[in-house]
């Protein structure tokens, strides 16, 4: 049975970060992926200021387009248009980006085995073992950043997931004709939830997000309508919203048990999606750091247990999430009256700007100016 010092389980953006960490500090680092790297897998695609602010490898050669304006709609109608030219999103393909960031950590020195899924983790005598379908292996330590699937959560005794969003999306080439290139569009019809358009060049990411289970079930239709809404015809006749995949958004809920023992749970497995957009890259990239800051105090004999690394990600990714939290509570329930009051009232632009200041590093501003849509 091979031993490792960490064993990380999952090469996503949480994963690969961690592993980079470790394997960068010496540490003989394990990386497990069930698929292969470069798989297209369900995700907008999106890299907010607070996701680039924590990557750790370049990825300008990635972007597909950066989109400094975004539309509010509710109804079908143009409502509002916020302007960011300093604080872009950043567009890229999933499996490009997933793919550079394992990369990155493979060059630091981790140890990469693709196509190989964990199949149980069990934690005995002071070690981990884990279980894959080409073998056992060994560590002092696990971190699981498997994505949204409970499996390894209720093996290991972790308390289930108790807040999810539902999203469906599809991507691929078109062309819309109410929405300009280089700009976004979110609409807020959805019960509890929102439609998007993300361009990315020649591709159109577009999705309906929900975090009412009740309204679920109707995602597809509602995503059939948007498309309608916005004027945007694909190129390829599979890009139907009956085809669109679907995913689950792990949402971040405040005291939820994220480490137990030799054993974390990292990104998506960790439930951290903020609770108003979903957004997920930018928490699971602060949680890879943070668990692998956990890890070396625990393999340095400062610390026994990963028990920090719940205490340093509460700290990090509450303020924001807390405000995020608040925002869903205030917005969701009338989305038109509030975005009304964005486009009219600088007071309420004001109170939208605090709300999503950035948490993770030195406080930016991310709207430049929001404006009434003409």
């Amino acid at each position: 049975m091979m031993r490792y010092d960490v064993i990380v389980i999952g090469a996503g953006p949480a994963g690969s970060q961690a592993a980079w960490y470790l394997a960068r500090a010496g540490v003989r680092t394990l990386l497990l992926e069930k698929e292969q790297l470069g798989r297209d897998k369900p995700c907008g695609g999106g890299l907010t200021p607070r996701a680039y602010r924590n990557l750790e490898v370049p990825i300008d050669d990635l972007v597909l387009a950066r989109v400094n304006r975004v539309e509010l709609w509710v109804g079908g109608r143009r409502r509002a248009r916020l302007r960011a030219p300093e604080t872009s999103i950043w567009m890229v393909q999933r499996s490009a980006f997933d793919r550079r960031l394992a990369e990155h950590a493979i060059a630091a020195g981790a140890e990469l085995h693709e196509t190989e899924p964990a199949t149980a983790v069990v934690v005995s005598d002071g070690n981990v073992v884990v279980q894959t379908t080409r073998g056992r292996y060994e560590a002092a330590l696990a971190l699981i950043a498997a994505g949204a699937s409970t499996r390894f959560r209720r093996a290991l005794g972790f308390p289930p997931q108790q807040l999810a969003g539902i999203a469906v999306e599809i991507e691929g080439p078109g062309s819309a004709e109410r929405v300009p290139v280089d700009c976004a569009v979110l609409d807020y019809t959805v019960p509890g939830g929102y439609a998007w358009a993300f361009p990315k060049g020649d591709l159109w990411n577009v999705g309906v997000a929900t975090w009412w289970s009740r309204v679920g079930p109707t995602l597809r239709r509602r995503l059939d309508t948007f498309i309608s809404h916005i004027g945007l015809t694909f190129k390829d006749s599979r890009c139907r919203p009956d085809q669109a995949s679907g995913r689950l958004i792990p949402l971040w809920k405040r005291d939820q048990v994220m480490a137990r023992g030799r054993v974390a749970l990292l990104g998506d497995s960790a439930g951290l999606a903020d609770p108003f957009f979903g957004e997920g890259i930018a928490p699971a990239l602060v949680s890879g750091r943070l668990a692998a800051q956990a890890a070396l105090a625990v393999l340095d004999g400062r610390a026994e247990s990963l028990d920090s690394y719940r205490r340093a990600l509460q700290a990090a990714l509450h303020p924001h999430n807390a405000r995020m939290q608040l925002l869903a509570r205030l917005v969701y329930p009338m989305p038109g009256l509030w975005i009304a009051a964005l486009a009219c009232i600088p007071l309420c632009r004001s109170f939208a700007a605090r709300v999503v200041a950035e948490p993770f590093a030195e406080p930016v501003v991310l709207t430049h100016g929001i404006t009434p849509s003409p």
